[in-house]
């Protein structure tokens, strides 16, 4: 056992060499009244820093930031029965909406699920979105029927959130495909029935924007402060091979370096490289014509996406349906909008128009160039 080395200087010990253990090297730093020897106490070796590429980082950092959307509503938690009344913060979307659709999936299969609202404060809330519901889709089956089943599906493969399948005598006798969107009373108010990655869906003959995109990349990179555009420059993507212009994660420096100066100026419309982005898309889409489009393609892509669906569509706690198959169907005509980022097709229903903005979705220049198709109910005038 090594002892303290530190001679006291005061008390009935002074002179004396301190007793106790040694903790720091050879001093036990328990005593102010160290002689000379004081300022020579071995302190507590520190940690060797480690320093971590800012990329990585950055990378921690986002996750570390993210939004917790793993953490799924509890459907047996009463006081969540709120959210067919009330919307959530635009980060807990995903989340809050599969909770409604299990919820209405636990409606329709569980006949014991009122239990648990039982001398709740949404007891009633619960009966009147029980009502609410199943009169809905009961419209949904023409022929007679004593039962249905509901399950839930999602995801990108499916196209659809439910599957609902109505029987006889517990013969099946027809399945309804359903997509659920919450905080609407008609499909056209919503922000998209469609979406895709443009580099999965040049919907032109010729002509690409990630080709315009890359061609004008220098001229981007320059809108950028000297600091940020010397590292853009330095790691730049030399081509579209060996680089995932679709990547959330930013592992390419370049694309992490953008994500980085974006969110620091959050909000900002007017910053040079989101006005540089925005005016290079109005001068792409601002020449094109009905010939260059593959009409065929993109008309195929909305139908097989949408048709033979009804739209579940809930708003404070009440409920409406819409098929919109034959409003999609579109003409051969095309024009731009007036925010010039907007590609508009009239459909064959004069009513409808579908509206393809080309945005990208993950900051601008960063990630995710992507086409956003709306539903759009053209105003009449009388």
């Amino acid at each position: 056992m090594l002892f303290c080395k530190a001679i006291l200087k005061t008390g009935k010990n002074k002179g004396n060499r301190c007793t106790c253990k040694a903790k720091y090297g050879k001093y036990c730093g328990n005593h102010k009244n160290y002689d000379s020897l004081k300022n020579e106490v071995e302190k507590k070796p520190k940690h060797k820093k480690i320093i971590l590429p800012e990329n990585i980082i950055n990378l921690i950092h986002r996750y570390i930031d993210k939004p917790n959307n793993s953490n799924e509503l509890d459907i047996n938690d009463p006081n969540n029965l709120k959210y067919f009344w009330e919307k959530c913060k635009k980060c807990e979307n995903d989340r809050t909406n599969k909770y409604r659709e299990k919820i209405i999936e636990k409606i329709i299969n569980n006949k014991d699920f009122y239990k648990i609202f039982e001398n709740k404060k949404f007891k009633n809330r619960y009966s009147s979105l029980v009502q609410n519901l199943k009169r809905e889709i009961s419209s949904y089956c023409s022929e007679k029927f004593n039962k249905i089943e509901a399950k839930q599906k999602g995801g990108r493969v499916s196209n659809f959130d439910l599957l609902l399948t109505f029987f006889k005598n517990n013969k099946d006798i027809k399945s309804v495909k359903v997509e659920f969107k919450y905080g609407v009373n008609t499909i056209t108010k919503y922000p998209e029935i469609y979406s895709k990655y443009i580099n999965n869906c040049n919907i032109f003959l010729e002509k690409s924007y990630i080709e315009r995109y890359f061609n004008d990349i220098d001229k981007f990179i320059a809108t950028f402060p000297k600091n940020v555009s010397d590292k853009l420059k330095t790691n730049k993507p030399l081509s579209l091979d060996n680089y995932n212009i679709n990547d959330t994660n930013y592992k390419h420096i370049f694309q992490n370096t953008i994500y980085n100066f974006s969110k620091k100026h959050k909000g900002n419309k007017k910053i040079e490289f989101r006005k540089f982005i925005n005016e290079q898309i109005k001068n792409f889409l601002k020449n094109i014509e009905i010939s260059d489009i593959n009409l065929t393609l993109i008309q195929k892509l909305i139908s097989d996406k949408q048709k033979g669906k009804n739209f579940l569509l809930c708003n404070n706690g009440s409920f409406v349906s819409e098929k919109i198959d034959d409003f999609i169907t579109m003409k051969e005509e095309v024009r731009l909008n007036k925010s010039g980022n907007t590609l508009v097709f009239p459909c064959t229903n004069n009513q409808y128009e579908l509206h393809w903005l080309l945005r990208w979705k993950n900051h601008h220049g960063c990630s995710g160039p992507a086409w956003q198709v709306k539903l759009h109910k053209v105003f009449q005038k009388s």
